[in-house]
């Protein structure tokens, strides 16, 4: 499904904000029986995966009244693994950032010289030349 067909045209993100947005939550998840268009971002190797929810941009309209934008982490089986939102504010930005961090902290990464794994985006400890390259599964 998707925000367009799923929510009316006062919860969808703005065509800026959805430039911004599809970087990190490039899977749009929206589906009418949520209170807000919801987006996915891929899924680490453990299954995995964060979740945008934007809610209304007019604070009276809202839902909850914890902000525009929540981000929350997600198991395999979509089980929220926490009831609080990693991020909740006003701030797409903030949210975004919180996002990046918490995703590329999940990510392993496997070094193009010598095999070895550890956190992505480093440099191998184990070889020293090498770069960890990230592995990730799209939902």
């Amino acid at each position: 499904m998707s925000y367009k067909s799923e929510f009316s045209r006062d919860m969808h993100p703005s065509e800026y904000e959805l430039e911004q947005l599809f970087e990190v939550f490039p899977y749009d998840n929206s589906w009418h029986n949520d209170v807000s268009p919801s987006f996915h971002s891929i899924a680490a190797p453990d299954g995995t995966y964060y979740t945008l929810w934007a809610d209304a941009p007019d604070p009276r309209d809202r839902e909850h009244n914890q902000g525009r934008w929540l981000v929350m982490q997600y198991d395999e089986e979509a089980t929220p693994i926490s009831d609080d939102p990693d991020y909740a504010g006003d701030s797409l930005q903030e949210a975004l950032e919180c996002a990046l961090e918490l995703i590329e902290a999940a990510l392993i990464g496997t070094c193009g010289d010598c095999g070895a794994t550890g956190p992505a985006n480093t440099t191998c400890n184990s070889c020293g030349r090498g770069y960890l390259s990230a592995k990730v599964k799209p939902l």
